[in-house]
C-alpha cells in the first residue's frame, strides 16, 4: 500500500509502523480505548485543551477559527455534521441539528421544522427559555445584514420568514445544492436568541454575548489565559454532554503547547483539530505507544492569491511565471508526505483533480524557473518587478520558513517581494475585507465541500478579485446540479481552466495525526471547526 493511501484512509497497521525507517503519520491505535468499544458512559470530569484567543466573540465578523472553534462548545445549528469514533476522517454527513425535519418545495426554498423543548443558556438577557422559530429568523437576518461577514456571499440568502412558533422559511437567490451543508459547518450559522441582538444590536464581540444552546455554556473568559465552559444542564441531548467541565487553555506558542501535551497536561493534542505538531509524531509514539494516534490528510492548503484587476497580476503570463517559479517539491524535511493542491484540495479526495488530470496546463505545476523568467520578460518585465506581500507567520516555525522558501523562489526569478507580516488579527480583517496590494501568501480556511474553494474563490467578491465570466460560470453550475457525477465533472473542468489561467497559485498540504489520551473516549477528529459538537459525546475514563 503507497503512504499516501495509509493518510488517506487513516490507517497503518503496527507491520507498517515498525518497518518504517521514517517518522510514518498515518496511522489507527491498536488500542480499544479511544473506539466506540468504551462500555458504559460515564458523566463528569474536566476535559483539558489547547485553545486560542478569540478574534471577538462575534461569529458573523470573522471567519477566524479562533472564534468559530470557541463558539463550537456554546452554539448549536440548524443541521451537524456526524461525529463520533465510527465516522472517517474526511466523511462529511450532514444530519438534523435544531431542525427535526425538513423540507424542499423547490430549488431554492427550504422550510425547517425545529426541534420542540430546546433550551438556551440560562444567563442574561435570555434566562434559560426555548428556542423558537424568531430566533432563528433573527439569526439568519443578521447573517445576512452584518457588514464584514466573509460567510455570507456563499450562501445567497434572499429571505426568511416565520411560518409557526416553531416553522421557519428560508428561500435563497439561486439553487446551492451544498446549503444544508453550509448550515452545518460549524463556522456559519449558529442560533443565537433574540434578546442578544436586541440588547447588542451593534456587535457581538462581548462575551456576555455567548448565549447558546449547545452543550456547554461560557462560564468565564480571561483573555490570553483561559476560557472556562460548563456543562448546559438543560441540554436537549439527554445525558449530553457528559463532560462537567472543558478547560481551554490559551496559548499562543505551539512549542509550549505541545510540550503540555507531552507531559500529560492536556487531554487531546494541540493543534488544529487535534493534531501534534510536524515532525513530532515519532517522539510522542516513542513516549507515550499507549496513547491514540490516527492519520489524516485536512482539506485546507497554502496558496498565494494574486490581486488579478491590478498590474503585473493581471497578465495571465506572470500569474503562470509565478506558479513556475514555485518549487513545489523543496519542502525540506517534510517533502515525502506532501500533496500538491490544484482547485479543490487534496483532502476533499471525492473531488479532488490530481495535477496528472489537468492536461496541457500541468506544465504550470512544473517548477521552470527558466521558463518564468521567460513569461516575465514577454509580459514586458524582463528585470522582474517588485511586489508587496501580505503574511502572517505565526502558525508555526514550518509555516515561517515556507514563506521564506517561497519569497526566494519568487527572487530567483526576479520578482522582489517585500513581506508584510502582520498580527493574527489585523491579518484576518484584510483577508475577509479583500484589502492587500500586489500578492497574498495563506493557509485557507479548511471547507468540508468543494464548493467554498470553487464558488468562493471564483465566483463574486472573491479574494483575487477575479472576474473571469468562463470560471464563474462553472462556480455556479456546479451549485446546480444535483447527480453527483456530473457535478464532478463541472468542478474537474473548473479545475482545468483554474490550472490554466493561474489566478490562485496552489501550493502544497501536509497530513497531520490527530491524538488524544486514551482514557479520552468514544471520541473522533474530523475536518472543519466543530470542537464541541464532537465532544459532547465523548467522556474520560479516569473518573
Amino acid at each position: 500500500m503507497a503512504k499516501h493511501s495509509m493518510f488517506e484512509q487513516g490507517r497503518l497497521s503496527r507491520r507498517h509502523f515498525l518497518q518504517s525507517s521514517a517518522v510514518t503519520l498515518g496511522v489507527a491505535s491498536t488500542l480499544p480505548l479511544s473506539t466506540s468499544l468504551a462500555n458504559t458512559p460515564q458523566a463528569g470530569g474536566t476535559a483539558r485543551m489547547r485553545g486560542w484567543d478569540p478574534v471577538g466573540w462575534d461569529p458573523f465578523r470573522t471567519l477566524s477559527y479562533r472564534t468559530h472553534v470557541a463558539l463550537s462548545f456554546t452554539h448549536n445549528r440548524l443541521f451537524r455534521y456526524k461525529s463520533g469514533p465510527d465516522v472517517e476522517i474526511g466523511t462529511m454527513i450532514v444530519e438534523p441539528d435544531l431542525v427535526e425535519r425538513w423540507e424542499e418545495p423547490s430549488d431554492t426554498q427550504y422550510i425547517f421544522h425545529l426541534r420542540k423543548g430546546v433550551h438556551f443558556h440560562d444567563k442574561p438577557p435570555v434566562g434559560g427559555r426555548e428556542m423558537v422559530a424568531e430566533d432563528v429568523k433573527m439569526t439568519f437576518e443578521r447573517f445576512m445584514t452584518q457588514k464584514g461577514n466573509g460567510s455570507r456571499r456563499l450562501l445567497d440568502i434572499a429571505g426568511v420568514k416565520v411560518l409557526d412558533k416553531y416553522t421557519v422559511q428560508v428561500d435563497l437567490e439561486s439553487p446551492n445544492v451544498w446549503f444544508l451543508d453550509y448550515l452545518a459547518e460549524a463556522s456559519t450559522i449558529p442560533i443565537i436568541a433574540k434578546e442578544v441582538f436586541e440588547k447588542y444590536p451593534k456587535s457581538l464581540k462581548k462575551p456576555e454575548t455567548v448565549v447558546g444552546t449547545g452543550p456547554w455554556m461560557l462560564d468565564s473568559y480571561t483573555p490570553k489565559v483561559e476560557v472556562m465552559f460548563k456543562k448546559h444542564p438543560n441540554y436537549f441531548r439527554e445525558g449530553m454532554p457528559y463532560i462537567d467541565e472543558i478547560h481551554y487553555l490559551i496559548m499562543t506558542d505551539n512549542a509550549t503547547a505541545g510540550a503540555a501535551y507531552m507531559a500529560g497536561k492536556l487531554d487531546i493534542a494541540p493543534g488544529f483539530r487535534h493534531t501534534l505538531g510536524f515532525g513530532s509524531f515519532r517522539s510522542f509514539r516513542e513516549k507515550h505507544p499507549d496513547w491514540y494516534y490516527k492519520g489524516f490528510r485536512p482539506s485546507g492548503m497554502s496558496y498565494l492569491a494574486m490581486r488579478s484587476d491590478q498590474a503585473p497580476f493581471n497578465d495571465v503570463r506572470v500569474r503562470q511565471a509565478v506558479s513556475m517559479a514555485m518549487n513545489r517539491k523543496g519542502s525540506g524535511k517534510f517533502e515525502k508526505w506532501r500533496r500538491e493542491n490544484t482547485a479543490v484540495p487534496a483532502g476533499l479526495k471525492d473531488w479532488h483533480l490530481p495535477v496528472d488530470q489537468l492536461g496541457d496546463a500541468a506544465k504550470y505545476y512544473q517548477y521552470k524557473p527558466d521558463e518564468a523568467k521567460r513569461l516575465l520578460s514577454e509580459a514586458g518585465h524582463p528585470n522582474g518587478f517588485e511586489t508587496p506581500m501580505l503574511v502572517h507567520s505565526g502558525y508555526g516555525s514550518f509555516w515561517g520558513d515556507y514563506i521564506e522558501r517561497a519569497a526566494g523562489w519568487l527572487g530567483d526569478v526576479g520578482i522582489k517581494v517585500s513581506i508584510i507580516d502582520k498580527e493574527y488579527g489585523a491579518y484576518i480583517r484584510l483577508l475577509t475585507n479583500q484589502k492587500y496590494d500586489g500578492m497574498a501568501m495563506l493557509l485557507s480556511k479548511p471547507y468540508v465541500t468543494p464548493d467554498g474553494f470553487v464558488y468562493g474563490r471564483y465566483a463574486k467578491d472573491n479574494m483575487g478579485h477575479i472576474d473571469d465570466a468562463e470560471l464563474r460560470e462553472l462556480a455556479v453550475a456546479q451549485r446546480r446540479e444535483k447527480d453527483v457525477k456530473k457535478r464532478k465533472a463541472i468542478i474537474d473542468k473548473l479545475s482545468r481552466l483554474a490550472a490554466e489561467k493561474q489566478y490562485y497559485v496552489y501550493l502544497n498540504s501536509w497530513p497531520r495525526v490527530a491524538s488524544w489520551q486514551p482514557y479520552v473516549m468514544n471520541f473522533n477528529t474530523n475536518l472543519g471547526y466543530d470542537y464541541g459538537g464532537r465532544l459532547q459525546s465523548a467522556w474520560l475514563a479516569k473518573l
